[in-house]
Parts: structure tokens; sequence; C-alpha cells
């Protein structure tokens, strides 16, 4: 899923502490996500990161019994005294459904995240360009 930029900063936030690995050029740095949305994140890092740079992230749950990790590619938009401001520009769909149900939860409203990711998915299809008639 590729995510779109028209839309700044709609949506849930919710507070989440985990780890993240951020990933440019020939880096890997560390930090720790403070919240987190469908579209983006908040990360505290000790490195500065220049706005505009594209990211593999990796963030890192862990549960009682076992632990997963979300893949996806990102783009700081900014970098200042309040962290590592990132958004998601693409997710394959197994991380972007833990993602949900992450937020989801963390919301307390379910319902509200689920009508997010309805208006972000109509977001990313009317974007596309039609497809071409079949002759």
């Amino acid at each position: 899923m590729i995510i779109n930029d028209q839309n700044k900063r709609r949506g849930t936030r919710v507070i989440f502490n985990v780890n993240a690995e951020l990933s440019y050029g020939d880096q890997t740095i560390c930090g720790e996500v403070r919240n987190l949305s469908l579209k983006g994140m908040l990360v505290d890092v000790d490195t500065p990161v220049p706005a505009e740079t594209e990211l593999d992230i990796r963030i890192y749950l862990s549960g009682t019994s076992s632990s997963l990790t979300l893949d996806m590619k990102g783009k700081v938009v900014r970098c200042d005294e309040n962290g590592l401001a990132v958004k998601f520009k693409e997710i394959d769909v197994e991380s972007f459904i833990h993602l949900r149900s992450v937020v989801g939860y963390n919301e307390g409203n379910e319902e509200k995240i689920m009508r997010e990711f309805y208006d972000l998915i109509e977001e990313q299809t009317s974007q596309r360009p039609p497809r071409p008639a079949n002759k």
C-alpha cells in the first residue's frame, strides 16, 4: 500500500512507546516511538536526520508471548527538539493490519480507526490514474 501525502496530520495519534530502527543510505539508527498513527509516527532519536530523507522503518512490537515487527517505508517530515516526524509512504498489508490494530486498541475506539482506515483507502484509490480500457 502506498500512502499519499495530501491529507497532512489528519487522523488519530496514540501514545505508543516501542523501539524502532530507521535505515537510510548506509546508516541505521535506533529510536523510541512516542506516538503512532495510520499515516506516520513521532520517534525520539539521538542522531538528527534531514527532512525529506527516505527511510526503511522497522517497528518492534513485543507481547507477553510473542514479538512482531512492522516493516514500512517513510519520509522524514521534520526533525527538531520534539523528535523525528515520519510520514509512512509504503507498507505491506500484514504490517498495515497490525498497525491498524495497535492504533485501534490504544485509541479505545476501533470503529473510529476503521473509519479512518476506509478513508485512507478511499484517498489512495481516488489518487490513482484510471486503468486503461481493455481492448
